[in-house]
């Protein structure tokens, strides 16, 4: 990513599994990680900040439906919060 100023950049990365982990892909059509991000940006929890409890619950959700076998990693270097907004049209 190419930024006009990097002084200014607030990225927020999520992968689905952490350094030398495996994705799991499971019985769904959607792996686990997809299976709980989808899961968490339709609770309330899409309207709390991201940096804490919105992904720390779709990681505990991906925890759960992988037996513990995978773990997301998220880097961020954001200093202020991050919540979605939900726009009807």
């Amino acid at each position: 990513v190419k930024l006009s100023d990097p002084t200014e950049a607030r990225l927020f990365v999520g992968y689905a599994a952490g350094p030398g982990l495996q994705a799991l892909e499971g019985n769904s059509q959607n792996g686990f990680f997809t299976q709980a991000l989808l899961k968490v940006l339709r609770s309330d929890l899409a309207r709390e900040d991201i940096r804490a409890k919105f992904f720390g619950s779709v990681s505990d959700f991906v925890g759960q439906i992988s037996g513990q076998k995978q773990r997301p990693e998220v880097r961020q270097n954001m200093n202020k919060g991050f919540v979605f907004k939900q726009e009807h049209a």
